[in-house]
């Protein structure tokens, strides 16, 4: 009895040993996360970051609280860090919390976001009479805006000298609100601030401009490419000019045929996108007065490829050509250094294909170009080369064995064939070269 007692009581000891032991060790924690950047309009971006959190656990990230919108999600690493995007939903302007849970433990933690009010417009371009549209959020929920346009000398406010639907515009519950308005008569061309203001004194504003605009069909394609362009807000009776231009790189946009505003001030016509390097580019259309851009992408351009690249005087060349003018039957003229060498005609898709006659000119390189009526053009290389060959002996009984050499070829294997008998198929041009 007495040795089961002892037992028992060494058991118990044991048992309040581990206990406190435990106890001893510290319990991980969340802890409070950061936000960058803490304060934003709606739709901001923002790295959510902390630690404390369960080894390889998941946490989430709400709105306000864990009944609000879900964030995002993501895994902590080996030490309880961890770090994920997250986008600010709608909601009125203020402070706002972004909450942190682990998973794991249930934990939560905090941050705060500040959300600013922000407005946009569309579009960010028109002529006195357009009508243009504000929308914002991240203001006050339920509140009254009035919208006030101006410059440094003239200013149009809702309600006197400023048409704006609906009269007034309001927020909802989360700060929304869109309204439109029209670009007054009296307004001369140029930039202006356009500000949104609630009752609650929360405001942004943005710029817009007053002037002549422009509009492209398509706005992607190859050099080469036959554009529609329309204009309005320019000088009557004007003769149109437009460039490309990316960077410091500017070139004129050649016409199908010239354009010119009517007595409203309107045009419209046709371009054709000149040889110019691909990417996005900004077309510009002015009439000496007024003017306008709009952005156009160039996929592709234009090119020519000869074959062969090298021959005699009196050789034929195959030459093609892409992304020339678009317009089926433009003449292109090919030249040889300084010499006419041929004339040839695109399809509908810009493309051609001829041939021409190497010219008598010494053995050296040369500059071929193709240059098409609108001014697209193109350039590579053909070296004139002595082309021969040496056979020894220079005659022999059927059967002997002949050495070929051949010097000026060009490509990588040449047949050899006596009258229609090809007696030799893809033999290395370095090897004929050496005999």
């Amino acid at each position: 009895m007495n040795k089961l007692r002892k037992i028992s009581v060494m058991t118990i000891i044991a048992a309040l040993m581990v206990s406190m032991l435990l106890a001893a060790v510290p319990v991980k924690a969340l802890n409070p996360p950061t936000a960058s950047p803490n304060s934003g309009p709606v739709g901001t971006k923002v790295t959510i970051s902390g630690n404390g959190a369960s080894a390889g656990g998941k946490v989430e990230t709400y709105w306000e609280n864990l009944g609000g919108t879900k964030l995002n999600e993501t895994y902590a690493d080996g030490t309880g860090n961890y770090q994920m995007v997250v986008y600010i939903p709608e909601d009125t302007a203020g402070t706002h919390y972004i909450i942190v849970r682990d998973v794991s433990t249930g934990d939560t933690q905090g941050v705060s976001f500040t959300i600013k009010p922000k407005i946009t417009v569309s579009p960010l371009r028109g002529i006195p009479g357009d009508e243009i549209t504000v929308s914002g959020n991240g203001f006050g929920a339920l509140q009254n805006v009035t919208l006030k346009l101006y410059n440094t000398t003239h200013i149009w406010v809702q309600g006197t000298n400023l048409t704006v639907t609906p009269v007034p515009p309001k927020t909802d519950s989360n700060g929304t609100f869109s309204a439109t308005f029209k670009i007054p008569s009296s307004i001369k061309y140029g930039t202006y601030t356009i500000n949104a203001t609630d009752t609650a004194n929360n405001h942004n504003a943005t710029t817009i401009i007053v002037g002549a605009a422009i509009t492209l069909s398509p706005t992607s394609g190859s050099a080469g490419s036959i554009v529609s362009i329309s204009g309005r807000g320019f000088t009557a009776n004007k003769n149109i000019t437009v460039t490309i231009n990316v960077s410091t790189t500017v070139k004129t946009v050649p016409q199908v045929s010239q354009i010119k505003t009517g007595s409203d001030g309107t045009f419209s016509g046709q371009i054709i996108i000149p040889t110019f390097p691909v990417g996005f580019a900004t077309i510009n259309a002015t009439d000496g007065t007024y003017w306008a851009t709009a952005s156009f992408k160039v996929t592709g351009n234009t090119k020519i490829t000869l074959t062969p690249t090298s021959g005699p005087p009196g050789a034929t060349v195959t030459i093609t050509g892409v992304n020339f003018t678009a317009i089926a039957d433009t003449p292109v003229t090919v030249k040889f250094g300084a010499l006419t060498v041929a004339t040839l005609y695109t399809d509908a898709s810009g493309s051609f294909t001829g041939t021409f006659e190497v010219p008598s000119l010494p053995t050296t390189s040369y500059t071929v170009t193709a240059t098409d009526k609108y001014g697209l053009v193109n350039s590579t290389s053909f070296t004139i080369a002595l082309v021969m060959i040496v056979l020894t002996p220079s005659s022999a009984a059927c059967g002997a064995n002949v050495t070929v050499a051949g010097y000026g070829f060009s490509g990588a294997n040449a047949n050899i064939t006596i009258g229609n008998l090809q007696v030799r198929k893809n033999v290395p041009v370095a090897d004929l070269s050496a005999g």
